[in-house]
C-alpha cells in the first residue's frame, strides 16, 4: 500500500464516506475500482488525483493536501520544525530545499506558474526561517545554559 493511498483512506474512512460517494464528489468520474487501487496501492495517485481528492474533503476536514503528500500532521511539522531549526543552519536547509525542488520539477511533480522560477520558491522557504529566527535564538541561548 502506498502512503499516499493509506492517508486517502484514512481521511475517506475519518469523514464517513464510502468509495463511490468520494468518486462522485471528485468530478463524478473517480470509480469505486480506481478508489480502492489508490488506497490499495494497485496505483499511484499522481499530484492532480492528490489535489483533486484534497479538493473534494477540503470541506469536510480542511486542506490536508500537505499531509496526503507526507504524512506528516500539522502539529507534527511544527514541532520538527522548531527541532530542525534549532539545529540546522539556515543555508544547508535552503540548499537542500533548492536540490528538493529541481528534483521535483524533473519529476514532473511541481507545478510552477511560467513567471515563478525555483529561486521564488527558495525565497519563500527561506522566510520561514527569517520568521522563526528569534525562537532559535532562544534555543541556542537555552543549550549554551
Amino acid at each position: 500500500m502506498s502512503g499516499s493511498g493509506i492517508r486517502m483512506k484514512e481521511l475517506r474512512d475519518n469523514i464517513g464516506l464510502s468509495q463511490p460517494e468520494l468518486g462522485h464528489l471528485i468530478e463524478g468520474v473517480w470509480t469505486k475500482a480506481r478508489i480502492s487501487n489508490y488506497e490499495k496501492g494497485k496505483r499511484e495517485p499522481t499530484a492532480k488525483d492528490l489535489e483533486l481528492f484534497n479538493e473534494a474533503i477540503k470541506p469536510f476536514v480542511g486542506d490536508q493536501l500537505f499531509y496526503l503528500v507526507t504524512g506528516m500532521k500539522p502539529e507534527e511539522y511544527l514541532s520538527d520544525k522548531t527541532i530542525l531549526s534549532a539545529y540546522v543552519k539556515k543555508s544547508e536547509c535552503i540548499d537542500i530545499f533548492t536540490r528538493y525542488l529541481e528534483k521535483m520539477l524533473k519529476l514532473g511533480e511541481l507545478i510552477k506558474k511560467p513567471s515563478r522560477n525555483i529561486s521564488d520558491f527558495v525565497e519563500q522557504f527561506s522566510k520561514l526561517f527569517s520568521d522563526s529566527e528569534g525562537s532559535n535564538k532562544e534555543h541556542e541561548k537555552a543549550a549554551q545554559n
